[in-house]
């Protein structure tokens, strides 16, 4: 027991777990030290005790709430998979809206959470989803939400309030609610409105059962912000199976296409607030470890390393999310020749070796040769730097991603016939003839990257970039023997050098 070390004259810094009398668990903090006399036998012993029970709390509560929060947010720039419910009665419902409904119930720590959609046409409510109930209670709730068919008054207080981005606070307890009939016992609920730009498209509703709830504005923030995310999720699950089904016509696959292209341009702005709610939430995380952290107390700087480690893990996660909503942008832009490009004369060796010299800072551990010796102006030509050097950093990422850590990758820069070539390669698993061939496609991916974390746009926007600049690509490749990706821009016009012309020096990075 901690005593028991204690009085053997050791000293103490841990955490325990205790039983009061009146039935609670509470976790202590314990510091302690054996008391010596004047010949250094132990007499006695100290313990300080601290209550870190609601810390504890505090720090799982927001260790769930940012990983649902990135759930969701990463649910927006995720295609989905399956379409089956995860309940037999209600094989209607979307999997992603079930499973959205849950992660707000964790997110708010509230009891029940509903989902619904309005009718653009009819403004009659739709059911999405609901969680916090029962089996037979959520088959109930379906099945009375789907049977309901009266349009939303449009003209009321609520739903001018809902449809202007605020909230509505109802109490079941007062007039004219309380005459109401109310099967799921609940005593106030919070309706949050559910808006894609200026329209309403559909309701999020929570509450706390029978419990009353007094909602703080930071709270009420936060619905706003998941009911705006929510939002989202929503309409690109929507636009989503729109775009399934005009998969068979040309002219209606066509135009789902673009609204969807134009709805993720108009996601990089509505993101903007919900991810300020998410970026709020890990100030007042780490907030919230300065003010519990004694740094004198080893248990508490524990709990404060342990509290750094979640918001690191956050925000890396945020800026995996930032990169995929990013690469989606560009591919929309793509997809609607919106991509633009600033071209001017550029040193295609100069741009390779600087993308090589980012890449070593990223990846010490592994070992990239560059062979990138040419004469003066040689390898100039024609293009955009920024644009340029992204295609570099997409083959070498590739490269560096499915090669084996032991391997170098070999970067190599030459020139022939008018054109400037740049040749990346690696050992590492290659590619079938079959994968070469749609590897370039827009979400597509090699058998052996499917596990990996990206949307398979990075190829294709590569490809898309180089075809901009009038140029090639192309890879090289047998299963199991690795794979060479390449690029070539036309060659600007230049005169080799003569005898008395001193050439270029050699580049400290070749090998």
């Amino acid at each position: 027991t901690p005593v028991a070390r204690q009085l053997r004259g050791e000293a103490l810094a841990t955490s325990v777990r205790l039983h009061t009398r009146d039935g609670r668990d509470r976790v202590m903090s314990l510091t302690g030290a054996p008391i010596r006399d004047d010949t250094g036998a132990v007499v006695g012993a100290v313990a300080v005790y601290r209550d870190i029970t609601e810390h504890r709390a505090v720090e799982r509560r927001t260790l769930a709430a940012l990983n649902a929060l990135l759930e969701m947010a990463q649910a927006v720039v995720t295609v989905p998979q399956g379409t089956e419910s995860a309940i037999p009665h209600l094989l209607h419902a979307s999997p992603r809206s079930l499973n959205l409904a849950d992660l707000i119930r964790r997110v708010l720590a509230c009891d029940r959470v509903g989902l619904l959609a309005i009718d653009p046409h009819t403004h009659i409510p739709q059911p999405l989803a609901v969680a916090g109930l029962s089996e037979a209670e959520t088959v109930a709730w379906w099945e009375e939400q789907s049977a309901q068919q009266t349009p939303i008054d449009t003209t009321t207080p609520e739903y001018r309030t809902l449809h202007a981005g605020d909230v509505v606070f109802i109490d079941y307890m007062q007039p004219p609610y309380r005459d109401l009939p109310n099967p799921y016992g609940i005593r106030d609920v919070l309706i949050a409105p559910m808006r894609v730009g200026d329209h309403l498209i559909g309701m999020m509703t929570l509450d706390y059962r029978g419990a009353p709830h007094a909602y703080t504005p930071d709270e009420v923030r936060l619905v706003r912000a998941l009911s705006q995310l929510t939002a989202l999720i929503v309409e690109h699950e929507r636009l989503l199976r729109e775009r399934e089904v005009a998969e068979t016509r040309t002219r209606a696959l066509e135009a789902a296409n673009a609204r969807m292209d134009g709805f993720l341009h108009m996601v990089n702005h509505e993101l903007k607030t919900p991810l300020t709610a998410l970026r709020a939430y890990i100030d007042v995380a780490a907030l919230r470890a300065r003010r519990q952290a004694t740094p004198a107390d080893p248990t508490q700087q524990r709990v404060l390393v342990s509290l750094r480690q979640v918001l690191d893990q956050a925000k890396e996660q945020g800026q995996r999310m930032t990169r995929l909503l990013q690469d989606l942008l560009e591919a929309s832009a793509i997809n609607t020749d919106r991509l633009e490009m600033r071209m001017a004369p550029c040193d295609l060796a100069h741009l390779t070796r600087s993308a090589v010299r980012q890449q070593r800072l990223l990846w010490p551990e592994r070992v990239i040769t560059v062979h990138a010796s040419l004469p003066q102006g040689a390898a100039m030509v024609q293009g955009d730097e920024l644009r340029l050097s992204q295609v570099l950093i997409n083959f070498l990422n590739n490269a560096l991603k499915y090669a084996p850590p032991e391997q170098p990758i070999a970067v190599r820069v030459s020139t022939t016939r008018g054109r400037v070539r740049v040749a990346i390669s690696d050992h590492g698993p290659g590619l079938t003839e079959a994968e070469q061939a749609r590897i370039w496609g827009r979400f597509e991916r090699g058998d052996q990257q499917q596990n990996g974390g990206g949307l398979g746009l990075g190829l294709y926007i590569s490809q898309a970039i180089i075809a901009a600049h009038g140029g090639e690509v192309g890879v090289e490749s047998v299963a199991e023997h690795g794979a060479t990706f390449w690029f070539s821009l036309p060659q600007l016009p230049w005169t080799p050098p003569t005898e008395s012309t001193t050439a270029a020096p050699a580049d400290t990075d070749d090998a």
